[in-house]
């Protein structure tokens, strides 16, 4: 167990909470990132002091199951040091059980400052199936400085990323979010878009992304490799450049495509295949491969501009001509939408977004969490 201060500990020993397997609930109070000192969630509110780095070093030295809970603001990452893996500088290093929850992403932001990227998960020591959860939150200023997951990167754990905007990631080679090493990537409700580098790589790893919207990332929107097994239903893969959107390249590695929207050409190399569930739409070029029950070559799909359409995240929203209306298959139609809104069942609409009469609402502080200080309160859309 690595060191933790005597105020974590004695929380944590009073509790009983010491046996693995058991959660504890940590408080982020401070948006900086000092030297590491312990993570103390003590006596009155106004007295406690943990910061983001310092609570997750806490989460892998109790070796239970954490909760990490954030407010509005922004949270900066400084301090410099790549390639270290027990998370006293550059990124996050994440092991273990554990939930990172946000209020919103529109309110609540992880900035790496271009110093590494944000979060590494890695399986535990023994190797397990390590869970980890990423919600509620925007992911900016990352930069990996090798092998990619500029923004996360997950290797052999069990990884979700859910009610998220990823952005301003400044990583030039390589993928935003990358998943390899066996491991298991759920990405839903969530908006990867505008990072310098590509969108998601699957590769040696299973992956399912619902409801998600992957849209003008400088490179491939999605890259799928290494005998790698992906499910994308309800997605929106989009860039208006000239490109390859969704590249299927090295090993036998397959990609299903259920009531989704490809916005841009495929590349599909030897021994791999993109398979159609139905329900599908693509742009000009008819490069994907999809079956009868889709919409190939379509000249104009009548997608809106990226925008904040309601909802926590930024989403591209159908026209009211747009051929993605009423296109879904019933098997693969989602009871809601990107942005949390009821689709119908009887006409469901192709892509990440519903197109409904309501609007849903921008959430606002949902769990109701304050950190010491008023600051949260203030806090405007990044």
């Amino acid at each position: 167990m690595r060191n933790l201060s005597r105020a974590l500990l004695l929380a944590v020993t009073t509790l009983g909470l010491a046996a693995p397997g058991l959660a504890v609930d940590l408080f982020v109070t401070r948006y900086d990132d000092p030297v590491p000192g312990g993570c103390d969630n003590l006596g009155p509110h106004a007295t406690w002091d943990c910061s983001l780095r310092e609570a997750v070093i806490a989460s892998v030295a109790l070796e239970t199951d954490d909760r990490i809970f954030l407010s509005a603001g922004t949270y900066e990452l400084t301090r410099a040091g790549a390639d270290e893996d027990a998370g006293l500088t550059g990124d996050l290093d994440i092991e273990g059980n554990l939930e990172i929850l946000g209020p919103g992403a529109p309110m609540t932001v992880i900035d790496a400052n271009g110093l590494d990227r944000i979060f590494d998960v890695d399986d535990g020591s023994p190797p397990g199936i390590d869970q980890v959860l990423i919600s509620g939150v925007t992911l900016t200023g990352g930069a990996a400085p090798t092998a990619g997951g500029h923004a996360v990167s997950v290797g052999g754990a069990d990884l979700t990323i859910e009610r998220c905007e990823i952005h301003g990631n400044d990583g030039t080679n390589n993928h935003t979010v990358r998943a390899s090493l066996f491991a298991s990537l759920t990405v839903r409700e969530s908006t990867i878009r505008d990072n310098a580098g590509g969108g998601v790589l699957i590769s040696q790893a299973s992956g399912v992304l619902i409801n998600t919207t992957i849209s003008n990332n400088v490179n491939t929107e999605l890259t799928v490799s290494g005998d790698a097994t992906v499910l994308c239903q309800h997605c929106t893969v989009r860039d208006d450049e000239a490109g390859d959107e969704i590249n299927l390249v090295a090993g036998t590695s397959i990609l299903q495509l259920a009531s989704s929207v490809v916005i841009g050409d495929c590349v599909v190399a030897a021994g791999n295949q993109i398979d159609s569930l139905g329900g599908n739409l693509e742009s000009s070029g008819a490069t994907c491969d999809l079956g009868s029950g889709d919409l190939e070559n379509v000249a104009s799909h009548g997608l809106g501009a990226l925008g904040w359409n309601g909802g926590p995240t930024t989403t591209h929203v159908p026209g009211v001509t747009s051929p993605a209306l009423g296109l879904a298959t019933s098997l693969f139609c989602a009871p809601s939408d990107q942005r949390g809104a009821t689709r119908d069942a009887e006409s469901c609409d192709a892509g990440s977004v519903e197109r409904s009469i309501v609007r849903p609402p921008i959430p606002l502080f949902a769990d109701g969490f304050l950190q010491a200080d008023n600051e949260a309160w203030s806090a405007t859309l990044p």
